[in-house]
């Protein structure tokens, strides 16, 4: 940006608008970047997403104000030619048209930039709802995720008891049935014992009575003598010939 002075002092030697004076250079270079402003605002509105959009208005923005602040430094040269006018040389009707023209462009510039702030403004509040959203759409499908890991491990667990349980029961099941079959087992034992004492004291009886019988045959034996003896162990032989010879014969 050029001095103040130089703003002014290109004028010298006429009191009309000099295509070569600085200040005029400067205008037309402004009166470009305005115009630019407006287009690249205009077009806004064609971005697809609300972050370019948000971007553009903030690049426009500070373009406006680098503008400002260029209106800011012609005002102050034409004030510095306004307290020396003959220094200058410039016409008062020069310095009020100067002075015209950056009021005016200045209220077109704040006009945009009022502009500029109410969309940034918007979409912000745009990006902040649509972000909001975004964040409740995946606040809900986490907790559809939780809702789903927690039925599952629900349902695992809940499948994991009924199998023990299940476990559990085939297992009494093979209690009970040991046990049962120990018991009769017992009482199998318990009767085979009692055959066995019942045998056993069947046994004593036939030993007895054996014994009996032979003392008996003893005693006869020794009353008959020795033929009657004979005729006892002969007669014996042949009942066991005729056992023997039926005991085969039926073979």
């Amino acid at each position: 940006m050029a001095s103040s002075t130089s703003f002014t002092e290109g004028g010298q030697g006429g009191g009309g608008g000099d295509v070569n004076d600085p200040f005029y250079l400067v205008r037309e270079e402004i009166s470009d970047s305005v115009s630019t402003c407006e287009s690249s605002f205009s077009r806004i509105h064609n971005l697809q997403t609300l972050t370019q959009k948000k971007e553009t208005c903030i690049n426009i923005s500070s373009e406006i104000d680098s503008l400002l602040w260029q209106l800011n430094e012609l005002d102050r040269a034409t004030e510095a030619a306004e307290r020396d006018p003959n220094r200058f040389r410039v016409s008062r009707e020069e310095l009020e048209r100067r002075k015209a023209w950056t009021s005016q462009t200045r209220e077109r510039l704040n006009v945009l930039k009022g502009r500029v702030e109410n969309m940034m403004m918007n979409s912000s509040n745009s990006l902040n709802s649509e972000q909001n959203r975004v964040k409740s759409v995946l606040d809900q499908n986490r907790n559809t995720i939780d809702d789903y890991m927690l039925s599952d491990e629900r349902a695992t667990q809940d499948q994991l008891f009924a199998n023990q349980d299940e476990q559990l029961e085939d297992l009494s099941h093979h209690i009970r049935t040991i046990g049962n079959v120990g018991k009769t087992i017992g009482e199998e034992l318990e009767q085979q014992g009692r055959m066995l004492e019942d045998l056993e004291e069947e046994t004593e009886g036939v030993r007895a009575r054996m014994q009996a019988a032979n003392q008996m045959m003893i005693h006869v034996f020794k009353k008959a003598g020795v033929r009657a003896q004979l005729c006892t162990v002969f007669a014996l032989t042949i009942i066991l010939v005729l056992l023997f010879m039926v005991a085969f014969g039926s073979v």
